[in-house]
């Protein structure tokens, strides 16, 4: 709110900027389920720069700056790195079906991973499970290493809630597009989305 002195001027207030905070967060399910190349990607790009463009024109006449941000990339994977379902078969990880559909019990589960794009955590119930969970994390495909606290540490990584052992897992993915390859004004699709 501004405010008017008796000569005239606004108040400091006034003069400071607004942000707006907008989250769309459904270009990130898009590419996390269908793939950054998926036509479903493409059309949620499509769909969010129509529902976007007359709240950026308006913002333009008003001659607002706009900066927007994304949280992080993601490249297209040939295979995943299936962490649970090797623990599940080594009968440490239990899970419940309701409707036809199974969920991950991960309070009556011996351990489970946490998996965020490349790296995933094992959070182990019972530590004497800890030898028997990285067993199990070796001889899973796509797993290039295993970190304990210790070899944690030196990443920053070892925060006493942040489950043990790490994984970091080989995923294998297409060359790192440039950052142009992500610059688009509204309406422009990517330099490599299918035609």
């Amino acid at each position: 709110m501004s405010t008017s002195g008796a000569d005239g001027s606004t108040s400091p207030s006034a003069r400071l900027p607004r942000p707006v905070v907008h989250l769309r967060t459904h270009l990130d399910y898009d590419l996390q389920w269908y793939g950054p190349d998926s036509h479903r990607a493409v059309r949620g790009a499509r769909e969010t720069d129509a529902a976007l463009a007359p709240f950026l024109g308006d913002l333009r006449d008003r001659g607002t700056t706009v900066v927007a941000l994304g949280q992080y990339g993601i490249n297209p994977v040939s295979r995943p790195v299936d962490i649970n379902r090797a623990l599940r078969r080594k009968g440490l990880l239990f899970v419940y079906s309701r409707r036809g559909m199974e969920y991950l019990a991960p309070c009556t589960s011996r351990a489970f991973a946490v998996a965020d794009h490349r790296a995933a955590r094992a959070y182990v119930a019972d530590p004497a499970d800890i030898p028997r969970v990285r067993d199990v994390l070796r001889h899973t495909e796509g797993v290039d290493e295993i970190w304990d606290r210790t070899e944690q540490a030196p990443s920053g990584i070892d925060h006493p809630d942040a489950g043990e052992p790490a994984a970091a897992v080989a995923a294998q993915v297409q060359r790192r597009r440039s950052a142009s390859a992500y610059r688009r004004a509204p309406g422009q699709l990517p330099q490599t989305a299918p035609k």
